[in-house]
């Protein structure tokens, strides 16, 4: 039976370094990173994707917090709004796009699995299935 403080003891209380060095691998007797070994799990990753739904209901979001209106003054047709890497069902894209209806460069959610029946629909919000433990492939990104 897996235990945490026996996993935190076997690892000298050390941050976790490796994503398949982690309770998770522990717990389930897997040896693969939490994203991959979820892929295979559909009834908890809908569980997942629910609770980080539910999780934001009632706060505030982060670009309230953040100049936005100031920052995408200046795009450029050309240029990405936002990549929410690791998106999930794309609540925070969807948001954005939102709170800035006027401004039509797109906001890109990229995940491991993509299947487009699962996301929320929105003019402007895509989605790519993407690897995200490799290299960022959207350019273009206003900083």
């Amino acid at each position: 039976m897996f235990a945490l403080p026996d996993f935190l003891a076997e690892n000298k209380y050390q941050d976790i370094k490796s994503p398949v060095n982690t309770p998770l691998q522990k717990a389930f007797n897997i040896d693969v990173p939490a994203f991959v070994w979820a892929l295979t799990q559909p009834d908890r990753v809908g569980h997942m994707h629910r609770y980080m739904e539910a999780e934001q209901q009632g706060m505030r979001p982060w670009f309230d917090a953040y100049p936005m209106d100031e920052r995408v003054r200046d795009l450029e047709p050309q240029q990405v709004l936002f990549v929410d890497v690791g998106g999930g069902l794309g609540h925070q894209a969807v948001a954005l796009k939102k709170q800035l209806p006027e401004v039509h460069n797109p906001a890109i959610v990229q995940d491991l699995h993509v299947e487009a029946s699962d996301f929320i629909q929105r003019p402007g919000v895509e989605f790519m299935k993407f690897d995200f433990f490799q290299p960022q492939v959207v350019q273009g990104i206003f900083t």
